[in-house]
């Protein structure tokens, strides 16, 4: 078989990680090495925060807080928008756009004024 300008016996042809034949396989270089798709993207693709399901490449997507999103799953954790109508807010457990962590606080306030 021929690849990257060689040729290969079938069977020594494999992927850098597993050791399987690549054979007629798609597969993805990296550092000079091939690898078979399954490990390629295990050791090297890009997974979305929000649906866990891997970004593809020509997908839309956004890093925010330490994370690689598809950008119709960064959402607000309260209005659950992906339309932010202000910049966004980190807080401990999620990510609110600025104008609904303001909601948030003026309710927890109000909540704990009652108590």
């Amino acid at each position: 078989m021929h690849a990257l300008k060689m040729t290969y016996h079938v069977q020594c042809f494999m992927c850098a990680a597993c050791k399987s034949p690549i054979r007629n396989q798609a597969f993805y270089m990296e550092e000079g090495e091939p690898y078979c798709e399954r490990d390629y993207e295990k050791m090297f693709g890009t997974k979305c925060h929000g649906c866990d399901f891997k970004i593809d490449a020509g997908d839309r997507f956004l890093e925010a807080l330490g994370y690689s999103w598809h950008d119709t799953c960064f959402v607000c954790a309260v209005s659950h928008s992906p339309d932010s109508p202000g910049p966004l807010s980190p807080s401990p457990l999620s990510t609110l756009v600025s104008t609904c962590l303001s909601r948030s606080l003026s309710l927890a306030r109000c909540l704990s004024l009652s108590l």
